[in-house]
């Protein structure tokens, strides 16, 4: 069998289109919605069918769009060749500083689940940077006159320098300096990472290539939020921009990555300047930097530290806990412990609104049995419809039926719950939620945000428009929630954020900016609340459960990473709640994830 058909027939098989509908010519993406955890799964499909073929490498194959393309590829290895990639595959892992303090596995009953507390420690040189090679530098200016002051110290070193908001595709370094500016409010959190990543994409393709230096400086304290060094809190809002350092460094293997967070006290802007040049020649192989005004240079560490026995949760019965994104995917097998120990009242808020299913659809159990269904009811009656469309059909359906047995469990376990479909990021739509609920059941007690979208795409690859989605649904979000609540006494504030935050992860440097963010935000948050709210941001490691198919969690396995179990996992969260740690940031991982 030629390998365009056995492609065809594989994706048919994994997506319920039939092969007749399939062309050569159709995007996986765009044509046929194909994401990258299914695309894994065809993949892995393809592997078994023919085991002569060498191993594709997802990484590779992502840069490809259509079916035909693919087949192409596969037909070169098959025919003895290697075609060469669209882009030079990454193995560079940024180095996450790990404390020699011996592991201890947290206590959940699952021996491959740990726990690692997020601090900060000295930082410390292993060799100098050369910056030799480079002359054409780019600064992306802040508000308060440090990129003059730089620009005029780069040039006196024999650099060219020009101040613009967006880089030449040729530039040799990126200093993106807006993190330091003076006024930093929610509302600019948006435009200000947006800024940083377009910087980014300009570049992406010759760092790629040929290497070059990208910085990304901010003030958050010098200390990154992870102690209690004061600091102004609404620079919480703009502290994603390490994720986005963190993932490029994954993508850009030939590239120097770092993140300065730079304190400026009451320096002047020519102080500042040196002292950000100054580290610019120090050691390239420590992805995060912090520079307190009193000379401090620190690096953030994780420590695995064993979980605290349970002791009183900080919600009770008849508590109301308002949860985004709690109907669907991994976060139910939370919520159904917490349901269980507390019989507090749920609202849970999500994108897909409710669908009616006939009757008749209640035997095809799956994505491929509802699409066979659909599409012989709209032959019958002589209509057609294209994969999106059918495929936006049978994923309403299936969305639904999920939100409906989350109810039910979360029913069974001992709480009331209600489901509201809504943009998470409307305020106005929340509030109108919230105040029949407060009318009902009471104040709100306790907030879980872990609502979140993923477009995941390489740096050089991603658009505008899927950075703002992929940001917007955690951060605007956020902000959303917290000013909905901002008058009920919350016991409970829990961020649902990502191993990507802290490590960066390929394709996903938005995902990784706004849990990056959603993690200081929360440390911010538990300073301002104090005792009476317990605030925690959980930065999961990838789960056995959800969107992870056989194909997916094979496809994990072979790499070296351990997936969280769903039942461990789910009862992790409740046994953090009542225990009595104040630890705000956490990672929750296999061991060798990190």
């Amino acid at each position: 069998m030629d390998p365009q058909t056995l492609l065809l027939q594989v994706v048919a098989e994994k997506t319920g289109y039939p092969v007749e509908m399939l062309e050569p010519d159709m995007e996986l993406e765009a044509g046929l919605g194909i994401d990258s955890i299914k695309r894994v799964e065809i993949l892995a499909a393809v592997q078994d069918k023919l085991p002569g073929l060498p191993e594709l490498d997802p990484q590779e194959i992502a840069t490809i769009k259509t079916l035909g393309e693919i087949a192409e590829h596969m037909a070169s290895y098959l025919n003895g060749g290697k075609p060469q990639p669209k882009k030079q595959e990454t193995t560079h892992n940024t180095d996450i500083p790990v404390t020699e303090t011996p592991t201890h596995t947290a206590s959940t009953n699952a021996p491959d689940l740990t726990r690692f507390e997020v601090g900060i420690a000295p930082a410390t040189d292993s060799s100098p940077c050369d910056l030799d090679n480079f002359k054409k530098v780019v600064l992306i200016p802040d508000d308060n006159g440090i990129s003059d002051a730089l620009k005029t110290i780069l040039e006196r070193e024999g650099f060219s320098v020009t101040i613009t908001q967006l880089p030449s595709p040729d530039t040799d370094i990126v200093i993106f300096l807006s993190g330091l500016n003076d006024s930093v409010e929610p509302a600019q959190t948006l435009a200000i990472h947006e800024s940083a990543f377009l910087a980014a994409h300009q570049v992406a393709s010759r760092f790629i290539q040929s290497g070059g230096m990208f910085i990304t400086v901010q003030d958050t304290g010098g200390r990154y939020f992870l102690d209690d060094h004061p600091s102004d809190s609404n620079r919480a809002w703009i502290s994603g921009l390490p994720g986005l350092v963190k993932t490029a460094a994954l993508e850009w293997p030939k590239a120097l990555l770092k993140s300065i967070d730079l304190e400026k006290g009451d320096r002047p802007p020519e102080t500042l300047a040196q002292v950000i040049f100054d580290e610019l020649q120090r050691d390239g192989s420590i992805s995060e930097v912090g520079l307190s005004a009193k000379g401090e240079r620190v690096t953030p560490i994780i420590q695995a530290v064993s979980q605290p026995e349970p002791e009183t949760l900080p919600i009770q019965s008849g508590d109301v806990v308002v949860v985004s994104g709690g109907a669907r995917g991994v976060t139910p097998a939370t919520l159904v412990p917490l349901a269980q120990s507390t019989q507090c009242r749920f609202v849970l808020l999500g994108r897909t609104p409710l669908v009616e299913e006939p009757e008749r659809f209640a035997d095809a159990k799956d994505d491929a049995a509802l699409k066979a269904l659909l599409l012989q009811e709209i032959k019958t009656r002589g209509l057609a419809i294209t994969p999106m469309e059918l495929n936006a059909k049978t994923r309403g359906i299936l969305a639904t039926r999920e939100i409906l047995q989350t109810l039910k469990n979360l029913e069974e376990a001992g709480s009331e719950v209600r489901y509201h479909a809504v943009d998470v990021r409307d305020t106005r739509a929340l509030n109108t939620i919230l105040e029949p609920i407060r009318h009902d059941w009471g104040p709100i007690r306790g907030v879980i945000h872990a609502a979140g979208v993923l477009a995941d795409k390489a740096i050089a690859d991603k658009t505008s428009q899927q950075f703002r989605e992929v940001f917007e649904t955690k951060v605007a979000g956020l902000d959303a929630l917290l000013t909905a609540t901002c008058d009920d006494p919350l016991k409970l504030l829990v961020f649902f954020s990502s191993i990507a935050a802290r490590k960066g992860n390929q394709g996903q440097c938005d995902y990784a900016m706004a849990n990056e963010l959603l993690n200081k935000v929360a440390q911010v948050e538990a300073r301002a609340r104090g005792p009476e709210c317990r605030v925690l941001s959980l930065n999961w490691g990838p789960w056995d459960g959800g969107m992870v198919t056989p194909a997916l969690k094979a496809h994990f396995e072979k790499s070296g990473v351990s997936l969280i179990p769903l039942q461990a996992g789910g009862e992790f969260m409740t046994r953090e709640l009542a225990g009595t740690s104040r630890s705000v940031e956490l990672v929750i991982a296999g061991p060798e994830n990190i």
